[in-house]
């Protein structure tokens, strides 16, 4: 018993250090967009993450995602609802909550962070959805995609393309008085949702798709390789654009300055027709 004693000692005082050690580099950038009912919080790491991302209020199922060993992790919260916490201001017309980012599903160790998540609610502006595949509303702007300047309905895998989002149904009417932020791709039929910009329309990946940026009357993001999704041969994406009072500030990326003051503006999601690859 004495001998085992001692082994045990031993192990711990070795796997101590090296547990400590792997957790002091976990970096976890946290960032938010907010829509009329949910908060969509992302969270990007510098390492594969297989922790669990979750409110303080809550340990229930519908308030935390735990990682599956990528760099990205979304969790999806409902503002109208009590049971993950989130607490509303009647005074300053915000949603608040606070994420807990675990970098270990069951330890809580260095590095691990606590981040207090707002959402102002849009005053004067209201939220609504349009598709291409609703023939009864007239969009108000358009989803491209574009090949050698020509738009295509069918991609290829690994070529290169561009996404434009135009005013619709005059590609010349308020040139700059709107503002590509958020994307995302989803394979139709499937339930996993991938974020393509941040609320400001910056790259997260930016080997996936680049910045948004303006060429004339359109704002256009260069997409360097399509990708796709395992099992999936039709893909749909989707924008949220910003009409802005007049014209809009200038996109700044790798910088949040402006992500606050999106949230006060009115805002219309835009989607593509399924793209078949």
């Amino acid at each position: 018993m004495i001998s085992l004693a001692k082994i045990i000692l031993r192990l711990f005082l070795i796997l101590l250090p090296l547990l400590s050690g792997a957790h002091s580099e976990f970096e976890a950038d946290v960032r938010w967009s907010c829509s009329e009912d949910v908060v969509s919080v992302f969270v990007r790491t510098n390492q594969p993450f297989e922790g669990i991302v979750q409110t303080s209020a809550s340990t229930s199922d519908a308030c935390r995602v735990q990682g599956f060993g990528t760099n990205v992790a979304v969790l999806k919260l409902n503002l109208k609802s009590d049971e993950c916490g989130i607490k509303y201001d009647v005074t300053s017309r915000t949603h608040s909550v606070t994420v807990d980012v675990h970098s270990h599903p069951v330890l809580i160790v260095e590095g691990d962070k606590s981040v207090n998540i707002t959402c102002r609610e849009m005053i004067n502006g209201t939220q609504h959805f349009m598709s291409q595949m609703n023939t009864q509303t007239t969009p108000d702007y358009e989803l491209r995609i574009l090949s050698s300047r020509l738009p295509v309905d069918t991609v290829k895998y690994s070529q290169p393309y561009t996404l434009q989002i135009r005013p619709f149904p005059n590609p010349s009417q308020n040139a700059y008085s709107f503002f590509v932020g958020q994307c995302t791709a989803q394979p139709v039929g499937g339930n996993v949702t991938v974020q393509l910009t941040d609320p400001v329309g910056c790259a997260l990946f930016k080997s996936i798709m680049g910045h948004f940026a303006r060429r004339e009357s359109v704002e256009e993001a260069e997409i360097p390789s399509m990708f796709r999704s395992p099992n999936a041969k039709q893909l749909q994406i989707s924008c949220i654009v910003t009409d802005c009072d007049g014209k809009c500030e200038a996109r700044t990326c790798d910088s949040d300055a402006s992500a606050s003051s999106l949230l006060e503006r009115t805002t219309a999601s835009t989607e593509s027709e399924s793209f078949r690859e």
